[in-house]
């Protein structure tokens, strides 16, 4: 791998305090540069803070001077190129949190905030999991709360434990923290949409909620179709409305996390 001070190959690896390399794609490469896709104001690439204390420096290298400090699980945007320089992989990078602290700081600091939900997102959560009163393994448990639950981001994510865990907050009105492993975006399905059960059985409803009267129970490869773009949040899930593809006149609601787009 070709890592000079002043340009980086295809796929630049930072190797991090742990031992494990952090692949960075913050724009395409030309020429042997790094041709950023983003303002100067902040980058696409997300990376975590894993340190608490990570000095941010006006300049990269040892001898620059500290223009400010991250806490562990800061989120800060990758911009420009990394330098190597002092015996360290320097990073130009931007805290969300103060733009005005954009600097650089040692790669080995950070990680990547691969599953990258900005604070405000919809999400559903892939498996049954555990919502905690704090980030980490050894945050008091509130609750279990099932597959296909939806939720909203409330706060940025933080590694612990080998996890990035996000703050969010349930339908009901439970908050705590979960893995953002165990988390995705909950789909925005157009009209006329295809989806097919994968996680069945799974009851087609008269009404969105966990009440409604059950019309049905599609088992694993039945084929519905987005009846009404809109969802509906009830009962910890989200709800679509959808008909059967195989006989159209049968109509009702699904919750989400349960089907995937086909076509």
């Amino acid at each position: 791998m070709n890592s000079g001070g002043n340009g980086i190959s295809r796929r630049t690896v930072l190797r991090l305090a742990s031992g494990a390399g952090l692949a960075l794609t913050a724009g395409a490469v030309s020429g042997g540069r790094l041709v950023n896709r983003a303002t100067a104001q902040a980058g696409d690439t997300e990376l975590v803070c894993n340190t608490n204390g990570v000095r941010i420096r006006k300049d990269p290298g040892l001898s620059g001077t500290i223009i400010g400090y991250l806490r562990q699980g800061a989120v800060v945007n990758l911009i420009g190129q990394p330098v190597k320089r002092d015996g360290y992989t320097w990073l130009n990078i931007s805290p969300q949190a103060d733009r005005t602290k954009t600097g650089w700081a040692a790669a080995q600091f950070f990680m990547g905030n691969e599953a990258g939900f900005p604070i405000g997102t919809d999400v559903v959560t892939t498996t049954s999991v555990r919502l905690r009163r704090q980030a980490g393994l050894g945050g008091a448990l509130i609750r279990v709360v099932s597959k296909g639950t939806h939720a909203v981001i409330q706060s940025a994510g933080r590694p612990a434990d080998g996890y990035t865990w996000y703050g969010v907050i349930l339908d009901d009105g439970a908050a705590g923290f979960i893995a953002g492993e165990f988390l995705t975006r909950a789909r925005v399905e157009p009209t006329g949409q295809r989806l097919r059960v994968v996680n069945g059985p799974l009851r087609l409803r008269q009404n969105p909620g966990l009440k409604g009267t059950v019309l049905a129970s599609l088992p694993n490869g039945t084929v519905v179709v987005v009846a009404d773009a809109s969802a509906v949040r009830q009962d910890g899930y989200l709800w679509r409305y959808v008909r059967l593809e195989s006989k159209p006149s049968v109509i009702g609601w699904i919750a989400d996390g349960f089907t995937v787009a086909i076509d």
